[in-house]
């Protein structure tokens, strides 16, 4: 099986800044698989996030999906690349103000008439796919609730749900639960792994805690100061493998 998305060599320094805040990284994504990638703050793991999906520019290197090198791809072309990636963020990054389903719908902006969905034009279809979704996610009493009306798992699963709307190849998740209590963090993965094996939509997601990342990822990633140090099965993770990730510095 060819990846789908080939991460080769990205390197990321941000201006004014001594060190690379992501380094000669590589990486590739096979559909319907859920990788963890960990390591300490400040090790790269939202910036290699930010990178895929477009939000910040690597330095250097390439990213190729489907075989096509992204730097190649015009503007039109970008952008649909884009709408296959759904992004989750800590801080669910949700509209306060309106309804918890026009939340879930913003996930098609990209796959819609601007001039439409400027006005909050959505399509009979797009609301009931969006409705179904909700329903899916044990969502469907909130579907008119104002977005700040929730409780922070309950975001949560609105954000996941306006990801799924994409109908995305990937989607990459940025510490999506690290602001949750334990038990709604395990509910919250619970449902990103169900969901995503059964659309067979691939999962990169950092996470801060060993343990998660072993219970729902198929494949460990590892981030040290910037650099890959480790990539294997979850199942060959080792305590000693976490210790390199984790090792202090000299």
């Amino acid at each position: 099986m060819k990846p789908f998305l080939k991460i080769e060599n990205i390197s990321k320094k941000y201006p004014n800044s001594k060190k690379h805040a992501l380094f000669d990284f590589d990486l590739n994504i096979f559909p319907g698989e859920i990788i963890a990638v960990v390591g300490k703050s400040g090790s790269g793991k939202s910036t290699f996030l930010r990178c895929v999906n477009g939000l910040t520019k690597t330095s250097s290197g390439n990213i190729y999906f489907k075989e096509k090198n992204t730097k190649s791809m015009s503007s039109k072309e970008y952008r649909k690349y884009r709408t296959n990636i759904g992004f989750i963020f800590q801080n669910y990054n949700l509209q306060n103000r309106i309804s918890v389903l026009d939340n879930v719908l913003t996930g098609l902006l990209g796959q819609r008439n601007p001039l439409m969905t400027t006005f909050g034009l959505w399509s009979k279809q797009d609301k009931e796919k969006g409705k179904s979704i909700l329903v899916e996610m044990g969502l469907g009493q909130h579907v008119n609730k104002r977005a700040d009306q929730l409780s922070g798992g309950e975001k949560q699963r609105v954000s996941i749900a306006r990801a799924l709307i994409q109908n995305p190849k990937i989607i990459l998740a940025d510490e999506p639960v690290a602001s949750l209590d334990p038990p709604t963090a395990k509910k919250i993965l619970d449902d990103l792994k169900a969901k995503c094996k059964k659309r067979k939509i691939a999962v990169v997601i950092n996470l801060h805690d060993v343990e998660m990342a072993l219970r729902y990822s198929d494949r460990i990633v590892g981030l040290r100061n910037g650099e890959k140090v480790w990539d294997s099965p979850s199942s060959e993770a080792t305590e000693e493998s976490f210790k390199q990730i984790y090792q202090k510095d000299e």
